[in-house]
């Protein structure tokens, strides 16, 4: 088995031979630009790993001089229990130099990580012993141009949402409205799921929209099955959203390192089965076929019916 320490380089390694055995095999990369990609690589590494050891450095310099305890002392000394440590408060930034390894996951980063400036607040209260209540809102503000909308515009987000679970019953309530660049839309999610002793959890969720004048809803049945080393998932779901303002998002299951928001504006229906084999400890091998088709036209005009098959093969090491 190897240690830990080796992972990273082990991943690397794997990723850096596939990529080079299909180059080859098909013909699409030579000996020239395969070692100029090196060499770019390389290059691009040194830099930063020169800036990797001065923000080291000087991070190790702020905490040597206390600037770390200073800040973890400043932000917990008006906690006084459990409670006053779940109330947390997140103000955001961004320069225009900024670059975010992570907008991939988060959406609003992926347009432009540095046109963002904002705070969030979130509030948690547990009510008995298995119940959550949630609460929260943001202001953002976009300095410049975001997707197709007006320059310098505004977001303004809340939400309220309760869950819980009582016995083998899971609930799930989530109200949201959000005021963007001058239009308001207001979100509804329900959802309830039962486990049963054989492995099988069903789940039945809806979901409502209003914005523009129009309110769109959904409804989804979903099954997931799991034994041994086998898990099925296979779900249904209609839809009906007339306007584009009242759209409807609904989040599937999905190949692995990946995921799925699909969104669904029109009058259809969405199916799709899921299932995953682990024929041992470090192999697994995913397959998802999924069918979307419409009911009517939309705005006048119907639309072609997509059918597709995801397939996916994981590697651990």
């Amino acid at each position: 088995r190897f240690s830990r320490r080796f992972h990273f380089p082990a991943v690397l390694l794997c990723g850096l031979t596939v990529n080079v055995i299909i180059g080859f095999v098909r013909n699409l990369v030579g000996w020239s630009d395969f070692l100029s990609a090196v060499g770019s690589g390389i290059s691009g590494m040194g830099d930063l790993i020169i800036v990797t050891l001065l923000a080291g450095g000087m991070l190790e310099v702020i905490r040597v001089c206390g600037g770390l305890d200073f800040i973890v002392e400043g932000l917990t000394k008006h906690v006084k229990g459990k409670r006053g440590a779940e109330l947390g408060i997140l103000c955001r930034g961004y320069s225009i130099a900024y670059v975010a390894p992570h907008s991939g996951a988060f959406s609003t980063l992926s347009a432009g990580p540095h046109n963002q400036y904002g705070a969030d607040f979130n509030l948690l209260q547990r009510v008995g012993s298995g119940w959550i209540i949630k609460g929260g809102g943001s202001y953002t503000y976009f300095p410049w141009a975001r997707y197709n909308i007006a320059p310098e515009s505004s977001r303004v987000a809340s939400f309220l949402s309760a869950e819980g679970i009582a016995g083998p019953f899971a609930l799930l309530f989530k109200a949201s409205e959000l005021w963007n660049a001058g239009k308001n839309s207001f979100r509804i999610r329900t959802s309830a799921g039962i486990n049963l002793n054989a492995g099988l959890h069903l789940r039945l969720a809806g979901n409502g929209a209003a914005g523009g004048g129009g309110f769109g809803w959904s409804l989804s049945g979903r099954a997931t099955y799991g034994v041994r080393r086998l898990t099925m998932v296979c779900s249904a779901l209609y839809f009906d959203a007339p306007l584009w303002e009242c759209r409807i998002y609904e989040y599937e299951r999905d190949l692995p390192q990946s995921y799925a928001s699909q969104l669904l504006y029109g009058k259809g229906y969405k199916v799709y089965l899921y299932l995953a084999w682990k024929p041992s400890r470090w192999l697994a091998l995913h397959i998802k076929g999924e069918h979307l088709g419409y009911l009517a036209p939309r705005n006048g005009e119907w639309q072609d019916s997509n059918s597709r098959i995801k397939l996916g093969l994981q590697v651990e090491l």
